[in-house]
């Protein structure tokens, strides 16, 4: 995902969080249902509050300060996600599925910074996903970046390929065996890195290379679960700001 990206949808979407995992399965009965009601993050500068309603398992809507979104849905798959500022909206992401239940297109419509994208995913018989990224800034043509991802044996991603002209751009995640805080919401499963990354579990390593192969960050976290395997608080290695996870 580009830095562009991954800042519109942290802007759009207010989701503080990047989870998943690899290992065993912390599936059980006492996880079944349980939902992400809230995040507060604590830092120097204050604390700010992401909630989250729900309509049953299905996400209704995520508030973070003047930021508001509302998601819906076509059946079970959640079709399109509508993000304001201050009463205003700001973007519109829609998602389209194959007759299997796969997500194949991803669109952005930002009016508000006068941006569009679309995302175009291709299933391939190694357990990858080509995807084809398109952006457009201000009502121009379209630049094609082509991407793939990497997916452990339970579908989550574990290595992003970003190309161009320059190489390859990459990055690398590793997981924890626990539960994501979004596992039991409708829907998320199909929607790769659009909104959350990870299916099952929590991300606590990324590490990211330039084109040039050169590293542009890396990062580790330390996370504290609940009875249930699911985290009740998160935290950077290195930063004094830490998340808090109600359910």
């Amino acid at each position: 995902m580009s830095n562009m990206k991954k800042t519109l949808i942290l802007l759009f979407f207010a989701i503080s969080l990047a989870s998943c995992s690899s290992g065993s399965d912390s599936d059980s009965s006492s996880s079944t249902g349980v939902l992400l009601r809230k995040i507060v993050l604590e830092s120097e500068s204050g604390t700010r509050t992401t909630t989250y309603v729900y309509n049953g398992n299905k996400m209704n809507t995520i508030s973070f300060g003047t930021y508001f979104n509302q998601f819906f849905y076509t059946g079970n798959a959640v079709t399109k996600v509508e993000s304001y500022n201050n009463g205003q909206l700001m973007s519109v992401f829609t998602f389209d599925y194959d007759s299997s239940g796969k997500l194949v297109q991803s669109y952005l419509d930002s009016p508000g910074l006068e941006l569009a994208w679309r995302d175009a995913y291709v299933y391939n018989n190694d357990n990858t996903i080509s995807v084809n990224h398109y952006v457009s800034f201000e009502g121009g043509p379209e630049t094609l970046q082509e991407q793939k991802l990497y997916l452990d044996s339970e579908g989550e991603i574990i290595r992003i390929e970003r190309y161009d002209d320059l190489g390859t751009s990459v990055s690398l995640y590793t997981y924890d065996a626990k539960n994501n805080p979004f596992r039991n919401v409708m829907g998320f499963d199909k929607l790769l890195n659009v909104i959350s990354l990870g299916i099952k579990h929590n991300t606590v390593t990324t590490l990211e290379t330039d084109f040039d192969g050169s590293t542009i960050s890396s990062s580790e976290k330390t996370i504290m679960y609940n009875a249930q395997d699911f985290p009740v608080t998160m935290q950077f290695e290195g930063d004094t700001s830490i998340e808090r996870y109600y359910y």
